[in-house]
């Protein structure tokens, strides 16, 4: 099975500092194009995300699956199936397995979806640490927009979602 394992600020919708209002949630330019496109083509969609808002009390638990159910219904109404939704809580400053670009987000994926295919997935997202979290884990990695990766070299470099999926789908 191949997959794409997305970050969600950023890369599928805007990214405001802490999103707590579902009613603020707006799709990046290209994205549902890009996602409807993969999916189209057979890969299965996994949202991986660092969420400290909620350890930092800009929003709860219950907010952020209210956020993620409207995410997921948004994509639903366009055709888009994303398997799983998976968050880490925690603070920067914390310790913890799962905040990017640690791996235990994909790790759990991994055990719920064995029959996925690291080598040919990919891991999407805007910051270094999502490209980090694809070579800890051995996908190729695409990096959105301009930012510096730092230290972290992405296989490719694409403006947003649209781009990463036809990269994604003339590669392979």
């Amino acid at each position: 099975m191949r997959a794409v394992f997305l970050d969600r600020d950023g890369t599928i919708i805007e990214d405001m500092v802490y999103l707590s209002d579902p009613e603020r949630l707006r799709f990046l330019k290209g994205a549902v194009e890009g996602l409807k496109r993969l999916y189209s083509a057979g890969y299965e969609l996994f949202v991986v995300t660092n969420q400290s808002g909620l350890k930092r009390g800009f929003l709860s638990l219950e907010r952020l699956l209210v956020i993620h159910r409207k995410l997921d219904l948004l994509l639903r109404r366009e055709g888009i199936i994303v398997k799983k939704f998976a968050f880490c809580p925690h603070h920067p400053n914390e310790r913890c397995r799962c905040r990017k670009p640690e791996t235990f987000m994909v790790k759990r994926i991994l055990k719920e979806y064995p029959d996925i295919d690291l080598e040919e997935s990919y891991t999407v997202g805007d910051k270094y640490t999502d490209v980090l979290l694809g070579q800890k884990v051995g996908t190729k990695t695409i990096l959105i927009g301009d930012r510096d990766a730092g230290k972290a070299r992405p296989d490719y470099i694409a403006r947003d979602l649209l781009q990463a999926s036809e990269i994604i789908l003339k590669k392979g």
